[in-house]
């Protein structure tokens, strides 16, 4: 995997991308070489790259498999009962150990079209092929109301 640099066109066609490099990330890539590193610990490095975004670069930029769990991804996997713990990044850390390689390209994309599809608002339980595998825990709650119990 060799790291990729900025005016790289993979990023001029999809600038979602590395939607969270701010000034002071692109500044801080200096201590780079002026490249876009290219493991999630030297991403994340940068300022204002979290777990998702970097989940999303190495996915995509690299083609290495990574799911990046966004709002979307984070009320499925909540409402099945696979993640444990209300921080995005957590889920995304859980759901990457556990699901194997060989799934997670596809698996990126599939989860969060099965989650705008289905776990939208208000959800389309009646209509899921996991129905009878979901939690659907706290399914009409917002997210930003959920609590541990």
């Amino acid at each position: 995997m060799q790291a990729q640099p900025l005016d790289n066109p993979r990023f001029a066609d999809h600038p979602e991308f590395l939607p969270s490099l701010t000034p002071a990330s692109i500044l801080k890539m200096g201590a780079f070489g002026g490249i876009v590193p290219n493991t999630p610990k030297e991403l994340m490095r940068l300022p204002g790259v979290g777990q998702k975004s970097s989940d999303i670069v190495m996915r995509f930029v690299f083609d290495q498999p990574h799911i990046a769990v966004d709002t979307h991804v984070f009320r499925l996997l909540w409402r099945l009962g696979w993640a444990d713990s209300l921080n995005e990044g957590r889920a995304a850390v859980k759901v990457n150990a556990e699901t194997p390689d060989k799934y997670k390209m596809a698996a990126h994309m599939w989860l969060i079209t099965h989650a705008k599809t289905f776990c939208n608002r208000p959800p389309r339980c009646g209509e899921c092929v996991l129905e009878a595998h979901c939690d659907k825990r706290d399914i009409d709650v917002a997210k930003k109301d959920l609590k541990l119990n």
